[in-house]
């Protein structure tokens, strides 16, 4: 028997454009593959602009431009890395001190010793520390290579054939397809799944090691069959009650994989969503689906959609979502078989990527604890200068200047050595 987790109240809730104007403008607005109204607004300059203009400034969707799926955590590039690694190290009291020390070092009124010694010295903990730093950001940068050129498989829009592109290729209203044990390379809504549901594991994301559940959006059912599920949540309920061999030959099928990726790329609409959030448990917005040929007319009374929703004549229906169809980059599909998903956001507009803080500078409690004795050594230091030059200056008026054979009241280069 096959557990089945009842769906969201959210998803039976009809969303209106009850927010304000401002708030609707702000909405992220995704297109569907499909040779739709909406498909048909594109012309060729549209689609050849599209084209010439994909690189590393991001890529175009129906004039919208979204950010290329191509990530980049290491900390330093070629041109950046001396200005920014010099920048962090000597914003630290420890390092600054000793560079004025160096700076005094050459300055021969105030420094009895050549400055070669404290040159030599602070270069060599510079570069030192500067190796380090080039060891580790080589490794960000080859972890991040390795993930940019993971495979990704997608859907075509004219044809449906699954084809493999690297995840930094991967583009906003593209649908992929992922398998069990593979990482979703972009955050995407679920469209359909080999089962009823798919089970995700979020260990990269949160933490936790138990797997979530997942369901398909409405409106983009591939059968008559789906849709009277969908309706029926107990008709759902007895086909989950399936042996395990015939779910392992469901999740296995790829002659109906096949024919669901054809389906899919048919469908035309929008999904209208919220703008790039860090928040892991929230997602709201709707998607519009303008065609969808592969569910009968029949199906749908006037007045109502396909879900039973209520819409007025020649309005397009519209389905609520949630985070419950919504698979995060990261995350990976357990149990499930596979699973299509429309890309909405991509690269630094993911979850995971907007909760990914920046790459500190590592220090450890003894260089802590070095800065604050240093910024007390240098208070002092400076505190000692300013009273010595007041007295130095009150003694002369006092008594220095009566004693004639120390010629302060004449210029000698020994008084200032």
């Amino acid at each position: 028997m096959v557990l089945r987790t009842p769906r969201s109240d959210a998803r039976d809730e009809q969303i209106h454009p009850k927010n304000t104007e401002q708030q609707q403008q702000n909405l992220r607005k995704v297109h569907f593959p499909g040779r739709g109204q909406d498909s048909a607004k594109r012309t060729a300059s549209t689609r050849a602009s599209e084209r010439d203009d994909d690189g590393e400034r991001g890529h175009l969707h129906f004039g919208s431009r979204f950010p290329t799926n191509k990530i980049n955590t290491g900390k330093y590039s070629i041109l950046s890395f001396l200005p920014k690694f010099l920048f962090v190290m000597f914003s630290k009291a420890a390092y600054f001190y000793f560079l004025v020390q160096t700076c005094l070092s050459w300055w021969e009124v105030v420094s009895p010793f050549g400055g070669i010694g404290f040159t030599m010295a602070l270069l060599f903990v510079l570069a030192v520390a500067g190796i380090k730093e080039i060891i580790e950001d080589k490794k960000r940068h080859e972890f991040d290579k390795i993930t940019n050129s993971t495979v990704a498989h997608v859907v075509g829009k004219k044809d449906g054939k699954i084809k493999d592109e690297r995840w930094q290729d991967v583009k906003v209203g593209q649908i992929l397809v992922v398998y069990d044990n593979e990482e979703i390379p972009a955050d995407c809504i679920c469209l359909h799944t080999a089962l009823d549901n798919c089970y995700i594991h979020t260990a990269n994301l949160d933490g936790e090691t138990n797997l979530k559940v997942k369901q398909p959006m409405r409106g983009v059912e591939l059968s008559r069959e789906e849709v009277s599920m969908h309706e029926h949540e107990a008709l759902s309920d007895l086909r989950g009650l399936v042996s395990s061999t015939e779910r392992a030959q469901t999740m296995r099928n790829k002659d109906q994989m096949h024919d669901h990726a054809y389906r899919l790329s048919q469908i035309a609409g929008e999904i209208h969503c919220e703008p790039p959030s860090a928040d892991l448990h929230t997602f709201r917005g709707y998607a519009c689906i303008s065609s969808n040929p592969w569910i009968d007319d029949s199906l749908t009374l006037e007045g109502d959609d396909a879900n039973g929703k209520s819409s007025s004549a020649g309005e397009v229906p519209k389905y609520p979502l949630s985070m419950g169809e919504m698979l995060l980059r990261g995350t990976t599909l357990k149990n499930s078989g596979y699973v299509f998903g429309i890309v909405v956001y991509t690269g630094k507009e993911t979850r995971i990527f907007m909760n990914n803080a920046e790459t500190p500078m590592k220090s450890g409690s003894m260089e802590y604890f070095l800065n604050i004795q240093i910024s007390i050594l240098a208070v002092l230091q400076l505190l000692l200068c300013v009273l010595c030059a007041i007295g130095s200056y009150y003694w002369r008026d006092w008594k220095g200047f009566s004693m004639y054979y120390l010629q302060l009241d004449k210029f000698v280069a020994n008084n200032y050595s």
